[in-house]
């Protein structure tokens, strides 16, 4: 076998031909199919990158939000902690007012009362003291010499001064 030339070159522009016919109809094809896969494989990847950050972005917002209500628990507890400490005193305020003001009621009213029991006594011993001396004296006495020895009598036993 020999090689000539025409068909040497025949099989050169042949050969030519089907790379030419395999690179337009194959190879660019084939080409753009893996470019647009590479694209679409750094656009996801873009896309995860950036969904990954947002999730960050978000876990930080989150957690801030936790701490602020942590905070905030923490306020509102103590504000309720301070307001019934307040209350308690408000409370303890008041029962000891009414205790003074139940305590001054009663001490006017004993007042009042050891006031009522001097005068009742006062009477009483003026009577039994005018019934003594009228007996004593077995004369009677009227009526406005009756009460008058007896204020008297009472006012001496007010001041101690009884002889």
């Amino acid at each position: 076998m020999e090689i000539s030339i025409p068909t040497f070159v025949i099989q050169i522009i042949n050969f030519s031909l089907f790379a030419l016919v395999l690179i337009v109809f194959l190879l660019k094809p084939l080409q753009k199919v893996i470019d647009e896969r590479r694209r679409k494989i750094e656009n996801d990847f873009e896309e995860a990158k950036e969904a990954k950050e947002s999730a960050i972005q978000i876990k930080k917002d989150y957690e801030a939000k936790l701490k602020e209500a942590d905070i905030t628990t923490a306020e509102i507890i103590a504000n309720a902690a301070t307001s019934a400490e307040n209350t308690k005193k408000e409370i303890i305020a008041e029962a000891n007012a009414q205790a003074d003001r139940l305590r001054k009621r009663t001490e006017l009213e004993t007042e009042d009362m050891k006031k009522r029991a001097y005068q009742d006594i006062n009477k009483e011993i003026g009577s039994l003291a005018v019934t003594m001396a009228s007996k004593i004296l077995e004369t009677s006495l009227e009526a406005p010499v009756h009460s008058e020895l007896i204020e008297k009598f009472a006012s001496k036993v007010e001041s101690g001064n009884v002889r």
